[in-house]
């Protein structure tokens, strides 16, 4: 794992590119359930106008993801374009949160997985199949629900209780 100190990255305007084992990302990992990929990053440091510490660059991988409507997998590329600011207090992150995203680091040192993890798990895809392209489950779902009449669980209850 890269282990790194924020402010001073920050300080030297330092850019960091590198390909990271899926498997040191825990929860990434977990949640895509695979282990012989690699995470691309890419990151730049530097202070904004409000001497925040300024990240932004991007993450990207590529996965091998069910849909659950048809039960098909197909590689998806998760992607993460990152643009946030690193703060010292959930004050400072409360103060800017309509504005940036914020993530509150610790004096001491830091990783790489711990600014991008959270991005990527929020950039995996909630719909696997193509747009545009019909879904076979979701057509089966429609045409079931077009079918089917109305049902009553209780609508009996009255016989089974006497």
């Amino acid at each position: 794992m890269v282990s790194f100190h924020p402010i001073e990255w920050a300080r030297t305007s330092r850019k960091w590119s590198g390909d990271i084992p899926i498997t040191t990302f825990e929860r990434l990992c977990a949640a895509l359930g695979q282990r012989d990929s690699c995470v691309r990053v890419e990151l730049e440091f530097g202070f904004d106008f409000n001497h925040r510490i300024c990240l932004s660059g991007t993450a990207e991988t590529h996965a091998q993801l069910t849909c659950y409507r048809c039960m098909k997998s197909k590689t998806c590329r998760i992607y993460s374009l990152i643009d946030t600011r690193l703060v010292s207090t959930e004050a400072e992150a409360q103060e800017i949160f309509g504005e940036f995203d914020a993530i509150v680091v610790p004096d001491g040192p830091m990783t790489i997985q711990d600014l991008v993890e959270d991005d990527l798990l929020l950039s995996i895809p909630t719909q696997i199949c193509d747009e545009g392209v019909e879904c076979s489950r979701e057509r089966a779902t429609q045409i079931a629900k077009t079918a089917s009449t109305k049902h009553y669980p209780f609508k009996n209850i009255k016989q089974i209780l006497s």
